[in-house]
């Protein structure tokens, strides 16, 4: 592990991602991660409890790997995105992996993706204030697996309880519009790296330039 780590850990699930994220310095540490059909089965009502006992571990081992806990972005795509959206709003802590560690995220980014708020099933009713981790949806307007729809009803439900998010919509965009994500002339990219330097406060870390990803 490199210095880099000691400010910000990003979570991931796409190794496409942070195959990009490492070309600028980004290093990456790999956790589990949900298919689309495990997302809509039986696993919704433990998905989010799993990834917050991973986070846990991360904080338990934080010394150990040079993460600085209060650096810590959750990050995916499709079900990865959902999880991650999720982590940002989560109501409880859960019972699974290293009790009396935080779970906290600084801030969330989403790459077709929704929050979850079906309260059915077991699952927590998500929890939104103005104190919430600012939150980024980067979405393609023709996505025929998650509506724009729905990425739009994620916003109006966040901005009316006062959380900070921002949805980027890609025109013509399908599911993970990764070809526009990183042309650099339509500067999504560019916008999703100035969510995190300004969300993360890496402009004041020491070494502003570097973080670590978690992904599968």
């Amino acid at each position: 592990m490199s210095a880099m780590l000691e400010h910000t850990l990003i979570g991931c699930i796409s190794s496409r991602v942070c195959l990009y994220l490492s070309a600028a310095s980004f290093e990456s540490v790999a956790l589990p991660s949900p298919t689309r059909h495990e997302l809509a089965g039986s696993l919704r009502r433990t998905l989010t409890p799993c990834t917050v006992a991973c986070l846990r571990w991360v904080v338990r081992h934080a010394d150990e790997l040079l993460v600085d806990t209060s650096r810590i972005a959750g990050f995916g795509e499709s079900a990865g995105a959902i999880t991650s959206c999720g982590l940002a709003y989560v109501d409880s802590e859960g019972h699974s992996g290293n009790p009396g560690f935080a779970s906290n995220v600084t801030c969330t980014i989403a790459l077709s993706g929704y929050l979850y708020t079906n309260t059915t099933g077991g699952l927590p009713a998500p929890r939104i204030s103005s104190a919430s981790p600012p939150y980024m949806d980067i979405h393609g307007t023709a996505d025929p697996w998650v509506p724009i729809s729905m990425a739009e009803q994620t916003a109006s439900v966040l901005s009316t309880e006062g959380a900070s998010n921002w949805l980027a919509k890609i025109p013509g965009g399908v599911h993970e519009p990764y070809q526009q994500l990183w042309n650099e002339s339509l500067g999504f990219g560019s916008a999703m790296y100035g969510f995190l330097v300004n969300s993360l406060r890496l402009d004041s870390s020491e070494f502003h330039n570097g973080a670590a990803a978690i992904h599968s």
